[in-house]
């Protein structure tokens, strides 16, 4: 009988980064015309952050966050090298990268044989490895695995799609390349090949579209109750 093991990881793209650009995020909010003026000053802030935000300004918040993120991606990598996968599943989610405005699929699963990904085509060499911006990522695929899945959940009736190619110019969505790259974060090979599911909404900037997502009541029947993996009853 098969065996599956479950992980949750985050692809956030600040842990790819520097530690002086780890509050990027926080910085472009506070410079928005849209942020309310009163909300522009700390002092109006929950304590706790204001806490987080002195850290920041004294250069020791972003190493801290980086140290306790790296502990659990290397808890996660050996948990996943002891398990020893045929291959690996990647789910996550599209930000108008592989799908916009000719198509956005609820979910897809990807079944390629590889992909190259340009993991820094904006970062450039300010990222956590000092690597060229020019690096290319080239990631092995398990296509078989990826037809199995997508044609066992056709087969319990649930309408999923499926591709063979990515159409994200840079190679693989954020949400999967990020994830990879601090899996393996101290550069030793992630040796299992990966087949990716894509679900979720994409975007144009910051301006959300709707339909913004699949609801929950879709995911629950190919997340849990009618797994390829689990009989029918």
């Amino acid at each position: 009988m098969a065996e599956i093991l479950g992980l949750g990881v985050t692809h956030s793209p600040l842990l790819l980064g520097s530690d002086a650009s780890m509050a990027g995020i926080t910085e472009r909010v506070l410079k928005s015309p849209r942020l309310p003026d009163r909300m522009r000053d700390p002092a109006s802030w929950p304590s706790g952050m204001q806490a987080e935000w002195a850290e920041h300004q004294a250069g020791r918040a972003a190493p801290a966050h980086r140290e306790r993120a790296l502990k659990g991606f290397r808890a996660a990598r050996a948990a996943l090298d002891a398990f020893d996968p045929d291959f690996v599943v990647i789910f996550g989610d599209d930000q108008y990268e592989n799908f916009r405005e000719d198509g956005v699929a609820p979910f897809c699963v990807f079944a390629l044989d590889e992909v190259d990904s340009h993991p820094y085509h904006r970062s450039g060499t300010a990222n956590a490895w000092g690597e060229p911006a020019g690096t290319v990522i080239r990631t092995k695929g398990h296509p078989a695995g990826g037809r199995y899945l997508a044609s066992a959940l056709v087969e319990q009736g649930f309408d999923i799609t499926w591709a063979y190619r990515m159409r994200h110019e840079h190679g693989l969505p954020h949400a999967f390349i990020n994830a990879m790259l601090l899996l393996d974060y101290d550069r030793r090979g992630l040796p299992s090949p990966v087949r990716w599911t894509r679900w979720g909404a994409s975007r144009n900037g910051w301006t959300w579209r709707r339909p913004i997502s699949t609801p929950p009541q879709r995911c629950s029947p190919y997340s849990i109750r009618r797994s390829p993996t689990r009989p029918n009853k």
